[in-house]
């Protein structure tokens, strides 16, 4: 039982890793975005 919560905590924090990753990428894609689009209103 101990092996196996061990294992899925080391599950659980590779997903948490690669979730933090996938935000960090979508937020610099929005501030991009938003850049992008205050430039055009000008």
């Amino acid at each position: 039982m101990h092996e196996m919560t061990r294992d899925l905590n080391g599950q659980l924090g590779s997903k948490i890793i690669i979730l933090e990753q996938l935000i960090s990428d979508s937020q610099r894609q929005i501030d991009r975005l938003e850049k992008l689009l205050a430039e055009a209103e000008r």
